[in-house]
């Protein structure tokens, strides 16, 4: 299956949240349910200047992309284009806002709700694997650098890795496509617009729109709009056998 994800979702369901330090906006851009194997979840935080939030661990694996603003995770900076990757029950942060405030996707092949903080639910933290990764911030291209590109490029953020945790940039040329990573075998893959527009099944998505595809479609052929694309390719591994539902084991 694929699903989708928009900005004009993301726009009507924009609210005021309050975190134990801080008040945050939050909109949901992709909302496929509340299913415990497969319901794909796509969200946009918008962290205050200075803002922080403290150490937690979530019940599923995620990434987050950031897209606007400064700030860190621990020691690791980050600013847009930057990409961190946490598997379930994986603690990390704080998180950490700069002067300009931060934005940031979080996408999850699993629908879940709130973070767990340390130390206040570490009696929750499941033995099992842990799994972390981050990349470094990217230039994103400009209208007129997209419209220039002579070939399709692409920039590993998270090489591909034996359990198929992977992130990337592909650059591609007004009109041009390109035939995507099989996703058999992973915990299914996320695609985020960060400039120019892609097209999928006749319509056209835009920046920070995207898509989910399960581990059981084809590997999926990106196309470029007329103006470029520049997108993220996130990749999952599967969900650790220890934090899988008792029935699915």
């Amino acid at each position: 299956m694929i699903f989708i994800g928009t900005e004009e979702r993301g726009t009507r369901t924009r609210s005021a949240k309050q975190s134990p330090s801080s008040q945050y906006y939050k909109s949901e851009w992709m909302d496929s349910g509340q299913d415990p194997i497969l319901s794909p979840t796509v969200f946009l935080i918008e962290m205050a200047p200075g803002a922080v939030a403290g150490t937690h661990f979530h019940r599923n694996n995620q990434f987050q992309v950031f897209v606007k603003g400064t700030g860190s995770i621990g020691r690791h900076e980050l600013g847009p284009g930057a990409v961190h990757y946490a598997g379930a029950y994986t603690g990390y942060g704080p998180l950490t806002a700069g002067p300009e405030g931060l934005w940031y996707f979080t996408m999850r092949p699993v629908f879940e709700s709130g973070a767990l903080y340390i130390p206040q639910f570490r009696d929750q933290m499941v033995p099992g694997p842990k799994r972390s990764a981050s990349s470094q911030a990217i230039d994103t291209l400009s209208a007129s650098e997209l419209a220039a590109l002579p070939e399709v490029q692409v920039q590993e953020l998270i090489p591909l890795a034996a359990d198929m945790l992977a992130a990337r940039v592909l650059r591609l040329p007004p009109g041009a496509s390109v035939v995507g990573v099989s996703p058999e075998g992973s915990g299914g893959q996320f695609y985020i617009v960060m400039s120019g527009s892609m097209l999928h099944a006749g319509r056209r998505l835009g920046r920070w729109e995207q898509i989910f595809i399960t581990d059981d479609e084809d590997a999926y052929t990106v196309t470029a709009g007329d103006e470029g694309l520049e997108v993220i390719f996130l990749q999952y591994p599967r969900k650790a056998a220890e934090y899988m539902p008792q029935e699915t084991r």
